[in-house]
C-alpha cells in the first residue's frame, strides 16, 4: 500500500508538471513570452501559484523546460535516424535536419529564446545540449574533426541556423521547412570543408533516411 500511494504521489506531482509545461508552451508560443504571466500560466494549467513555485523557482525557468521539451523530441528522433556506421557528415546532415523540423513547428518558442529578453546563461545552457550531443554523433568520426575544429564547426553552425532562423521568422515568400533545413545543411558542411561530392552524396543518404519522414 505505501508503494502504491508513492507511485500514485509521483505521478501525480509528474502530471501536474507536465501540465504548467505544456500550458507555458501554448500561452508562450500564442501571447508571447513577456505577455504570459506566471499566473496566466496557473490559471491555464488549473492549479496554484504555490504549485508553479514549487516545480519551478522562476518563469524562466519553466521557459528552460518548455525548450528541454522540445530538444528531448528532436533527440528522439536523431536516435532514430542516425547510426554510428554513419559518416560524421551524414549524422550531423540527420542532426541539423531533425533540429530545423522540429524547431520550426516551434518557432514562436525559437523567436524568444534568440530575440526575447532572456538570460544569456539560459541561451548557453540550450546550446550546450546540442554541442554534447552532435560531439556524441560524429565524435571519433575522423572526417569532419579532422579537417575542422569541432568547437569551431559548432559555433559556425549554431550561428548559420540562428541567422537563418531570423530570416524564416520574417519569411512570408519561401515557408518551406525542408528548403531551410537543406540549405543549413549545406552551408554547415560546406564550412566544414566537405566538397561537393561528398556533399551530394551525404544529401542523398540523408534524403532516402527521411523520405518517410511526414
Amino acid at each position: 500500500m505505501p508503494y502504491r500511494h508513492t507511485e500514485f504521489t509521483r505521478k501525480k506531482r509528474e502530471d501536474r508538471r507536465k501540465s504548467l509545461i505544456e500550458s507555458a508552451r501554448y500561452l508562450f508560443s500564442t501571447n508571447g513570452y513577456e505577455n504570459t504571466t506566471v499566473k496566466h500560466i496557473v490559471k491555464e494549467a488549473g492549479t496554484s501559484i504555490g504549485n508553479f513555485y514549487f516545480y519551478f523557482q522562476t518563469k524562466e525557468e519553466l521557459l528552460l523546460s518548455v525548450a528541454k521539451e522540445i530538444n528531448d523530441a528532436v533527440f528522439l528522433d536523431i536516435e532514430l535516424l542516425a547510426d554510428p556506421k554513419y559518416t560524421a557528415e551524414l549524422n550531423s546532415a540527420i542532426y541539423i535536419y531533425t533540429f530545423t523540423r522540429h524547431w520550426y513547428n516551434n518557432l514562436e518558442i525559437a523567436r524568444i529564446l534568440i530575440q526575447g529578453q532572456i538570460d544569456l546563461d539560459t541561451r548557453n545552457r540550450l546550446l550546450s545540449m546540442h554541442k554534447e550531443k552532435l560531439i556524441e554523433l560524429t565524435f571519433g568520426k575522423g572526417t569532419i574533426i579532422d579537417r575542422f575544429p569541432l568547437d569551431i564547426l559548432i559555433a559556425a553552425w549554431q550561428g548559420i541556423w540562428l541567422g537563418v532562423l531570423e530570416l524564416k521568422l520574417h519569411d512570408t515568400d519561401n515557408s518551406e521547412t525542408e528548403y531551410w533545413a537543406y540549405r543549413i545543411i549545406e552551408i554547415s558542411l560546406s564550412a566544414a570543408g566537405c566538397n561537393s561530392e561528398i556533399l551530394t552524396s551525404t544529401l542523398d543518404d540523408l534524403k532516402k533516411i527521411t523520405k518517410n519522414i511526414s
